[in-house]
């Protein structure tokens, strides 16, 4: 389905509208890659020819902390006004968090990654090298709840709420986190690894997401 790129300020998305829907998804990428990763550009494809319409945030904004894109998320959710569901990949998964989460009618976090403070746990994690060399500044995590706050944030969430775990994923923090946060009847656990990279992967991925969302 045909994706029409959609300003809202200085936020870029793209957006895919079935004729008819009741609807709307935002999907949200990890720390790392951007609207284009394969699990979210793909997902817009195949949840819109499911019925749903699909927005995928690009949230690449080298200036702005984690809050200022919760923020965002925010501008975008009140651009939709209602029936708003969030899927959220890794890093991507503590933006929709630390959102107007009152305002999400509910969740689905694939994958998400450990808690920003362990993440950048000191000055050098704030350097990446992929490939390229990627530098974020060390006001990124200015203003992010403790994890203590954010544990008890999940379990705060009222509204329906899904996490996929992959567990293949080699970060052991990761799923102390899940372990600490996710009720079993929140949780599915798929053998693969944290970005779903075999197709077999992200086609589980998706009928999870989608049986659970048409449930």
């Amino acid at each position: 389905m045909d994706e029409l790129e959609i300003k809202i300020d200085d936020i870029t998305g793209y957006q895919a509208t079935p004729k008819k829907f009741d609807e709307t998804i935002i999907f949200i990428h990890g720390l790392l890659s951007n609207s284009n990763h394969h699990i979210i550009y793909n997902a817009s494809r195949e949840f819109s020819n499911s019925g749903f319409r699909t927005f995928r945030y690009d949230m690449h904004k080298k200036d702005k902390s984690l809050i200022d894109l919760s923020n965002d998320l925010n501008k975008i959710v009140k651009q939709y006004n209602s029936n708003v569901t969030v899927i959220a990949h890794s890093l991507g998964s503590f933006v929709a968090l630390f959102a107007d989460y009152n305002k999400i009618n509910r969740f689905v976090f694939w994958e998400p990654s450990m808690h920003p403070i362990l993440i950048f746990d000191s000055p050098d994690k704030f350097v990446f090298d992929t490939g390229y060399k990627t530098t974020l500044p060390e006001s990124f995590i200015d203003k992010v709840p403790s994890i203590e706050k954010t544990e008890n944030l999940m379990k705060m969430i009222n509204q329906q709420k899904l996490i996929v775990h992959a567990i293949g994923n080699k970060y052991s923090k990761a799923t102390d986190f899940y372990n600490k946060i996710a009720e079993e009847k929140h949780l599915e656990k798929v053998k693969s690894d944290h970005n779903f990279t075999k197709y077999k992967d992200e086609e589980e991925l998706y009928k999870i997401t989608l049986d659970w969302l048409k449930k």
